[in-house]
């Protein structure tokens, strides 16, 4: 089994290397943080990290996204990965569950 995270620090250009990755035919699992907040401020809500169940959305996407990249043995690269979401959670001073 071999995976691969993609982590640093915003603008590194992590989600630019995933991408051209997956041009590649590598499977890539894309983060799931920036599309949570994205579909949150087109619904209107300004500050969705502010959001008491914004960690677990990101949690649940980034769990679909995972279990959709199938485990067929291929080498897996994940643009940031559930440890970022655990440095978020830490970060925002909320409970892991």
């Amino acid at each position: 089994m071999r995976r691969y995270v993609l982590t640093g620090a915003p603008g590194c250009g992590k989600t630019t290397v995933a991408a051209a990755l997956g041009q590649r035919g590598y499977v890539v699992v894309a983060e799931a943080a920036t599309d949570v907040i994205a579909k949150q401020q087109a619904r209107g809500v300004d500050e969705p990290r502010e959001r008491e169940d914004f960690l677990d959305q990101v949690v649940e996407l980034q769990r679909q996204r995972q279990l959709e990249a199938g485990d067929n043995g291929t080498v897996r690269i994940f643009d940031r990965s559930p440890l970022c979401s655990l440095a978020l959670a830490r970060y925002l001073q909320r409970p892991v569950r």
